[in-house]
């Protein structure tokens, strides 16, 4: 996260700009995200540990 600290007063067209252009870059991190969950879900990449089928011993 970051903080615009500004030195000189901001007028509505730059406050609108800078709006703007952090609502872009939100939504295409939140479609990036989105797809990534989409193309994983309800498939793990690594199984968890104690649900790995074992061999038991022969007697």
């Amino acid at each position: 996260m970051f903080a615009l600290v500004p030195t000189t007063p901001l007028d509505a067209n730059t406050i609108r700009f800078i709006a703007e252009s952090t609502n872009a870059m939100l939504e295409a991190r939140a479609a990036e995200q989105s797809a990534r969950g989409e193309r994983g879900a309800g498939a793990r990449r690594h199984t968890p540990i104690g649900t790995r089928p074992t061999a038991l011993p022969a007697n």
